[in-house]
């Protein structure tokens, strides 16, 4: 095996334990709604596949729409910045 398909290994596995663990915290609804937009999401970073077709897909493999408020977050890097601005744990242990 390469490093690199040690690498994807690891991360299709980091990214499927997230996922079962998340699931139990939310309605069967919603986490197919998240599945679908990681799917989503999986897709459009191949660069053959446009953003479209990643959509309709992950609908088909899911049968829920992905969420274009989280799609479009992501895309315009909004999700990173609030995670940077959050407040850190170790800042108000020290307060």
């Amino acid at each position: 095996m390469t490093v690199q398909e040690l690498a994807s290994g690891l991360g299709t596995s980091a990214l499927v334990d997230e996922l079962k663990a998340i699931e139990p915290q939310l309605s069967r609804r919603q986490f197919k709604r998240l599945l679908s937009t990681t799917i989503a999401q999986l897709l459009e970073l191949d660069p053959d596949i446009k953003k479209g077709r990643a959509r309709r897909w992950a609908r088909k493999a899911t049968g829920v729409k992905p969420s274009k408020k989280a799609l479009k977050a992501v895309g315009n890097g909004t999700a990173n910045k609030d995670a940077e601005s959050a407040p850190d744990d170790t800042e108000a242990a020290e307060a």
